[in-house]
C-alpha cells in the first residue's frame, strides 16, 4: 500500500540495545519529484517526536537518486549518514518530509495485504507509530499506519583494533610577529641579534626572517643599523625560501650572520618583522569529542619531535588529561619540516571493542591537541651575556677613581663626569667586572645615584672591599639581573609574597612549605625585612638569600621543608617582611614545585 504526504511524517521506533546506526532504507512510489526531500532522526518526548535532532542524522535526498517502487517491485533507496550515529536504549523518530507534493512514501497498515508479497500484514518490527505534521513540531498519531523503512546498524570486528592517525600541518605553525625594533647590530660585528621571546630553538637551527620590507641594502658602504636590511642582497635569497642559521642562542634571542661588519650600533626593525619559530612542548593534552560505551576503549598515542628536529622512534601513550613529558619536545617550524620531512608530530587513537554492535566514536571535526611549555630557566651571567660586543658595556677604561668600602663586601665606585651618563643607564641588579687595583673581581650593582656619579656594589664572592684610588676598568653585563636585586631578575619563574606588616616587632621567622623538587632543578629562598624605625621603603631593599635545603623528590611526591633563621644570631627587630621563592631548572620538564607555604614571624 502507499501513503501520500506533503507535510513531514515521523515514524517512531524503539532501540532495545545500544548500537551505531550507519544508514536507513526508504521506499517511495508515485511519480518522480523535482524538489529534494529530507530525512533525519529525532528523540521522542512524552510519546511524540521532540525538537532535538540527533547529531549527524540530517540528510537531503535528491530526486535523481531515487528509484520508485511499483505494485510489483519494492525498490529500496539507501540513505547513508555522513557519520556513524550512536543510539542509546530508548525511543526515536525517523522523520521524512519535502515541500513538494510529488513525493509519495510507501507505508503499511496492520491487517491489510502487502501489494508485493500478497501476504497479510500482521507485525510491526520496530514497535512504533506514524505521526503526521504540518510544521514538524505539532504531531498527530496514526495508530494503524507505519512507514516502510529499514535501519542498518554497524557490526564490528572484536578481534582487531583500528587506529586513526592525525598529523599536524607544519604550515599551521605560523610566523610570529616580534616586538618593536627586534633587530640589533653593533659596530664592528657581523652578527645581527634577533630578540624573539620564548622561541624554542637551539644553536644550529634555521629560521625565515620576514617583514623587512622593500628597503635599501645595508651591504657595501651602507651603514648597518641606519638603513634597513634587504634579504636578497644581505642574505642571498628570499625571505620566503632562504633559511638562516642561528647561533648564540639565549632564552629570548639569537643571532644570524651578516655579509659584513656593522659600522654603527642600533636597534631597529619597526613593528613588521616576523620570524618562524618552534613551539616548545613540555606537556600535552588531547582535546577529543568522543563517545565511549561499556566494552569500548580508545587509547591515545603521540610521536613528538626533539630539539634537533628528529621524530621520536616510538609512540608514547598519553591520557585524556594532561600528560607531563620526561624530556622537552617541539612542534617544529616549517623550516625544520622542509629540511627534514620526518620532523612532524603524529597523533593516533586506537579504537577497540568487545561488543560487536558498538565502537568508540571520534568526531574528527572536534579534534585538537593542547600543548604547554613551562617558563623555567637556569640563567647565569655567562649564558645571558654570551656576546661581549652586544651585552657588555665598558663604563670605565683604565680610569683612576675612588673605590670605597662601606661595610664588609659592600662599597661604592665614584664615576668621573664623562662616564656618568653610561653609569646612570645601567640596571640595578646587573653585574660589574672590575680589573686593575686591589678590588679586581665581580660585583652586583645594588644602587646607582640618579646622575650616575656613584655606583653602589656588593662583591659577589663575599670578600671585603678595600678603600683605594686606582686605575680600573669597569665592564657592565646588562642581560643578567641577580635575584638579590630589589626588583626584577632574569629567572623566569618566581613567587613573591606581598609585604607583611607586624603589629609587634619580630627578631626571627620560620618557613614551612611542601616541596617537590625534580632532579636537576632547584628551589631557592630569599627574604628582605624592614627594621623598626627604618626609613627606607621595603621595595627598594635587596633580597637576602636563605640557605634552605630542599630534598630531591624522585617520585614527584611533596615533602615538608622547615627552615628557621638562626636564633643564635637573631635579626635586628623588624616590622615588615617579604619572601621570594625562585624556581630554576636547565630542563623545562624537570619542574620544581611548592605549595602550602606558611611564614611564621617570631619575637
Amino acid at each position: 500500500m502507499a501513503y501520500k504526504y506533503i507535510d513531514p511524517v515521523a515514524q517512531s521506533f524503539i532501540v532495545t540495545t545500544p548500537c551505531i546506526l550507519t544508514k536507513v532504507g526508504l521506499y517511495f512510489t508515485g511519480k518522480a519529484a523535482s524538489i529534494p526531500a529530507f530525512v533525519h532522526l529525532r528523540s521522542m518526548v512524552n510519546g511524540y517526536p521532540g525538537s532535538y535532532i540527533i547529531p549527524f542524522s540530517e540528510k537531503v535526498i535528491s530526486p535523481s537518486s531515487v528509484t520508485l517502487s511499483t505494485n510489483s517491485t519494492l525498490n529500496e533507496n539507501t540513505v547513508e549518514f555522513d557519520s556513524p550515529i550512536f543510539l542509546d536504549k530508548g525511543e526515536y523518530a525517523l522523520c521524512v518530509g519535502s515541500p513538494s507534493n510529488d513525493w509519495t512514501a510507501c507505508v503499511s497498515r496492520i491487517g491489510d495485504t502487502d501489494n508485493i508479497s500478497r501476504k497479510k500484514i500482521n507485525l510491526q518490527p520496530y514497535v512504533g507509530s506514524l505521526f503526521k505534521s504540518q510544521n514538524a513540531s505539532t504531531w498527530t498519531a496514526e495508530q494503524e499506519v507505519d512507514l516502510t523503512f529499514k535501519l542498518y546498524r554497524a557490526v564490528f570486528d572484536t578481534s582487531a583494533a583500528a587506529s586513526v592517525e592525525f598529523k599536524i600541518d607544519p604550515s599551521q605553525n605560523d610566523s610570529v610577529l616580534l616586538d618593536n625594533d627586534p633587530l640589533e647590530v653593533v659596530s664592528g660585528s657581523n652578527l645581527l641579534r634577533i630578540y624573539h621571546t620564548d622561541h624554542g630553538m637551539s644553536n644550529g637551527d634555521h629560521i625565515l626572517l620576514r617583514g623587512l620590507g622593500s628597503v635599501s641594502s645595508l651591504s657595501g658602504t651602507t651603514v648597518y643599523g641606519i638603513d634597513w636590511l634587504d634579504y636578497t642582497t644581505d642574505f642571498g635569497g628570499t625571505e620566503a625560501t632562504t633559511p638562516l642559521e642561528i647561533s648564540h642562542v639565549t632564552a629570548n634571542s639569537y643571532t644570524v650572520t651578516l655579509p659584513s661588519n656593522a659600522t654603527s650600533s642600533a636597534r631597529f626593525g619597526g613593528t613588521t618583522v616576523k620570524v618562524t619559530r618552534n613551539i616548545r612542548v613540555d606537556a600535552v593534552q588531547p582535546i577529543i569529542s568522543k563517545i565511549e560505551q561499556a566494552g569500548t576503549t580508545s587509547i591515545n598515542r603521540i610521536k613528538l619531535v626533539d630539539s634537533a628536529g628528529a621524530q621520536d622512534a616510538e609512540y608514547k601513550v598519553i591520557s585524556d588529561d594532561v600528560t607531563e613529558l620526561t624530556s622537552p619536545r617541539i612542534i617544529p617550524s616549517e623550516v625544520i619540516n622542509t629540511e627534514n620531512s620526518a620532523a612532524e608530530i603524529s597523533f593516533t587513537t586506537s579504537l577497540s571493542t568487545t561488543n560487536k554492535y558498538l565502537s568508540p566514536i571520534i568526531d574528527t571535526k572536534q579534534l585538537g591537541l593542547v600543548v604547554a611549555s613551562n617558563l623555567l630557566n637556569n640563567p647565569t651571567y655567562a649564558t645571558e651575556n654570551n656576546l661581549a660586543a652586544f651585552d657588555e658595556t665598558t663604563i670605565l677604561s683604565s680610569v683612576s677613581t675612588a673605590f670605597t668600602q662601606d661595610t664588609g663586601a659592600y662599597g661604592n665606585i665614584a664615576i668621573p663626569a664623562g662616564q656618568r651618563p653610561a653609569a646612570a643607564a645601567m640596571t640595578v641588579g646587573t653585574q660589574l667586572t672590575v680589573t686593575g687595583g686591589s678590588n679586581a673581581g665581580s660585583y652586583r650593582i645594588t644602587d646607582i645615584e640618579e646622575d650616575g656619579s656613584i655606583v653602589y656594589v656588593a662583591n659577589i664572592a663575599g670578600s671585603a672591599i678595600s678603600t683605594e684610588t686606582a686605575s680600573i676598568t669597569v665592564v657592565n653585563g646588562d642581560k643578567y639581573i641577580s635575584e638579590e636585586a630589589a626588583t626584577g631578575g632574569t629567572t623566569s619563574s618566581r613567587y613573591i609574597t606581598r609585604q607583611v606588616d607586624f603589629l609587634n616587632p619580630c627578631t626571627t621567622f620560620n618557613i614551612r612549605v611542601l616541596t617537590s623538587r625534580a632532579q636537576g632543578s632547584n628551589i631557592d629562598f630569599y627574604y628582605k625585612v624592614k627594621s623598626v624605625g627604618e626609613a627606607i621603603d621595603l621595595k627598594d631593599k635587596e633580597f637576602v638569600p636563605l640557605d634552605v635545603t630542599v630534598p630531591v623528590s624522585l617520585d614527584g611526591r611533596f615533602e615538608e621543608v622547615e627552615y628557621q633563621v638562626d636564633t643564635a644570631s637573631p635579626l635586628p627587630e623588624f616590622e615588615s617582611i617579604i619572601l621570594k621563592i625562585v624556581f630554576t631548572s636547565a630542563d623545562t620538564t624537570r619542574i620544581p614545585k611548592c605549595k602550602n607555604l606558611r611564614l611564621i614571624a617570631l619575637a
